[in-house]
């Protein structure tokens, strides 16, 4: 039975070329082949779909044109109980805890949840809702109690590269070319604590814990601008041993006029220290190792090298020690991607 006029006809050619979605040139397929004196058994056998199925599409497209012939969308929230907004009110009451790490689970907002809606939920809802929100489950971030914020935000904003026009002022009038880096020692040992890994489902891993106190020192510096790097095992972290850090660290880039941002240990300002000629030290405000690049450096070698190994000797300490330096130094590009701070590429 021919239903479409030679304008409509066209028309449906025209949209079957340019249609993508399967379900809707197939329906488009099914009237143009009634258009073409097929009987809808006919059209259902050579399409390999059900009469009825022929039957839905002919009726829509009579009754409502191409558009009827679109697919109904499918999914949604059918039985929510509360709207986005209403979630979004909800989680809003609880953004300041959140943000003071507080919500270590979700007993109190499941709470207040199931009261506003008036019934019981499970948990598995409200981690849907959280989920929706892009809420999400991390490790906090760990800062000093003692800690300046206004310090930090004043260093990043106007202290670093004030320092780093000073150096380069310097560093021109010495005819050097002036390098970047930020300093740091890190305690590795014998005391392992396990860390978060991969495993296939059933599959819960075993890993040895020790508490045993013997440790080494691992010394280094990083520049983010290129990614080289200096390391130095050294026993202590005393004026001494970061005397002679220095000492390696000025006389490899001894063309150059170094400015080295370190935090506020004793052993970085003791009276003792004679600081290389080629090294001018600036200081990182009180308790914020998080303004260091090099403390993302300590974490790497963790993850990456020590693992959840329980060694069992200091020479297997510093063995993996070797390995961790010899890591970070011959991949750059990877201590850039993880030491370029924004505020540091900012002023450099």
């Amino acid at each position: 039975m021919v239903k479409c006029n030679k304008d409509q006809v066209t028309r449906l050619q025209r949209a079957l070329k340019r249609e993508k979605n399967p379900t809707m040139r197939q329906r488009i397929q099914m009237v143009l082949l009634r258009e073409n004196g097929m009987t809808q058994p006919e059209i259902a056998e050579a399409m390999g779909v059900s009469l009825s199925t022929v039957n839905r599409a002919h009726m829509a497209y009579d009754h409502g044109g191409r558009k009827a012939l679109e697919p109904k969308p499918s999914g949604g929230r059918i039985r929510e109980n509360m709207t986005l907004a209403e979630e979004k009110v909800l989680l809003d009451r609880f953004a300041k805890a959140a943000g003071a790490g507080e919500m270590l689970n979700i007993h109190d907002l499941k709470a207040a949840y199931e009261k506003a809606i008036g019934h019981p939920t499970s948990n598995s809802t409200v981690y849907n809702l959280l989920d929706r929100h892009d809420w999400r489950k991390l490790m906090p971030r760990p800062v000093h109690p003692d800690q300046d914020i206004e310090a930090q935000i004043d260093f990043k904003k106007k202290g670093f590269s004030e320092a780093v026009r000073r150096a380069r002022r310097i560093a021109a009038q010495r005819g050097r070319r002036l390098r970047i880096m930020f300093a740091d020692e890190a305690r590795f040992g014998r005391m392992n604590r396990p860390r978060p890994c991969w495993a296939p489902a059933g599959v819960r891993p075993r890993v040895a814990s020790q508490f045993i106190r013997e440790y080494t020192y691992l010394y280094g510096a990083v520049c983010p601008k290129d990614g080289t790097c200096v390391f130095l095992i050294m026993p202590a972290s005393d004026t001494e041993c970061f005397q002679i850090f220095l000492d390696i660290l000025a006389k490899k880039f001894s063309r150059q006029h170094i400015l080295l941002f370190v935090d506020g240990a004793p052993n970085h300002h003791c009276d003792d220290l004679v600081i290389p000629a080629n090294i001018m030290l600036h200081f990182l405000p009180p308790y914020s190792p998080e303004l260091n690049p090099q403390e993302n450096l300590w974490d790497e070698i963790r993850e990456k090298i020590f693992k959840n190994y329980a060694l069992k000797s200091m020479d297997e300490v510093c063995d993996k020690l070797v390995e961790a330096a010899l890591y970070i130094e011959r991949n750059p590009e990877i201590v850039k991607s993880i030491t370029s701070f924004p505020y540091i590429v900012k002023s450099s």
